[in-house]
């Protein structure tokens, strides 16, 4: 199964990570990979957003790879995999699966690209030093980010614990989506679903009520300096919570951050 438009080569590559271990709330965003590239089928693939259609540029869905339960090793192989793409020169997107599994990716980015800048959406600041027992979860994947190196540009974070939010004052990583987001670095956006609101994206581990429409993701995703990215990931998508309008909107977040990416190099393209 493929997403929609993929073709046998391109710059970019989709791939997904079917983990939820660690899950702590509902389960089930293993499941998440396939059920997105379902639910694209019921897309459009042109974004009057960007003007531009998933027919036009050249992506490829290499599909799910195979992972471990073990979190540790699930992290190499996520890692192995991103660095593979990575000395291909091209930029991948990968969709969880849990939060997790971003840490094995941007590990890989660091080794690549030795500094990079995290831009991070979500309802949660996964900042926790440990939680349940353990210090690599998707509740202290950020912690273990900044820990690594990367520098952390934190959105629509509206849950803390008192040791999270020390930590955010601490060392300034809370944005609002009104700031600018610098180009000086290379650039990784983690895109956690439940920076949604529930009552748009009910489908998911933790939902938190307060979070972001539609319209503030099309805003945001314009503001990107695109020119930066060099990779993505989507996470936290449960469809055993609830499939349908949230894996459209899921499938509708993964073509935006597509086009995105290409609309720094679309002209190149034509």
């Amino acid at each position: 199964m493929k997403f929609l438009a993929s073709k046998n080569e391109g710059p970019l590559v989709l791939f997904s990570v079917p983990f939820d271990s660690t899950s702590s709330g509902f389960p089930g965003s293993k499941f998440a990979g396939n059920r997105i590239r379902e639910a694209s089928i019921m897309l459009e693939e042109f974004s009057p957003l960007w003007v531009s259609s998933l027919e036009e540029v050249p992506f490829r869905d290499s599909g799910e790879i195979e992972v471990s339960c073990d979190t540790n090793k699930m992290l190499e192989e996520v890692e192995e995999t991103a660095s593979s793409i990575l000395s291909n020169e091209q930029t991948f997107l990968m969709i969880g699966g849990e939060h997790t599994v971003t840490l094995g990716a941007v590990r890989a980015c660091l080794k690549k690209f030795g500094k990079l800048r995290v831009i991070h959406l979500d309802a949660h600041a996964d900042l926790r030093d440990s939680f349940e027992n353990t210090k690599y979860n998707h509740a202290t994947v950020m912690r273990r980010v900044f820990e690594e190196g990367a520098e952390l540009f934190q959105l629509g974070i509206r849950s803390f614990s008192r040791e999270e939010w020390e930590f955010v004052k601490t060392y300034k990583t809370l944005f609002d989506f009104a700031d600018s987001i610098p180009s000086d670095l290379p650039i990784y956006i983690s895109v956690d679903l439940d920076v949604f609101d529930p009552a748009v994206f009910p489908g998911t581990g933790t939902p938190e009520p307060g979070g972001i429409f539609w319209d503030d993701f099309a805003r945001f995703v314009k503001s990107i300096p695109w020119n930066k990215v060099v990779a993505i990931d989507v996470v936290e998508f449960s469809p055993l919570v609830e499939d349908k309008v949230s894996a459209i909107l899921a499938a509708k977040v993964v073509r935006e951050l597509i086009l995105g990416w290409f609309s720094a190099r679309i002209s190149k393209l034509k």
